[in-house]
């Protein structure tokens, strides 16, 4: 009974995660959750990308203002997008190992709880 109360107390909502329930309730809440953290998670990536399309569809303008410099703007902008894709999936992995972390706390509290399954990233 200590434990579960423990628990209780730690799994109080979490900034973009949310443990499993005990009860198995706020499934619909919990899945609609997921996706908008997920999305979260990809919006820098594509907002980068977006700035490189941007940036290749006006080269040859920014070519007649500064021609040495645009090739290096467009190279950084480039480099930068490989850091965040590269830092996207690192937060993306330690959520995941957040989930399962969660899932684990649960299932070694009670092991027939309904709010063991179906929670997933």
């Amino acid at each position: 009974a200590e434990l579960k109360s423990i628990y209780r107390l730690a799994s109080m909502t979490q900034v973009l995660t949310i443990p499993p329930d005990p009860a198995g309730k706020h499934v619909a809440s919990r899945m609609i959750l997921n996706a908008l953290v997920g999305l979260l998670y990809l919006l820098p990536c594509f907002l980068q990308a977006w700035v490189l399309c941007l940036d290749w569809s006006t080269l040859p303008i920014g070519k007649e203002v500064n021609h040495s410099l645009v090739p290096w703007e467009f190279r950084l902008g480039c480099t930068l997008c490989l850091c965040i894709v590269g830092l996207t999936w690192a937060c993306v992995s330690c959520s995941i190992q957040t989930d399962r972390h969660w899932r684990k706390a649960r299932t070694d509290l009670d092991p027939a709880s309904p709010g063991c399954a179906g929670f997933a990233f």
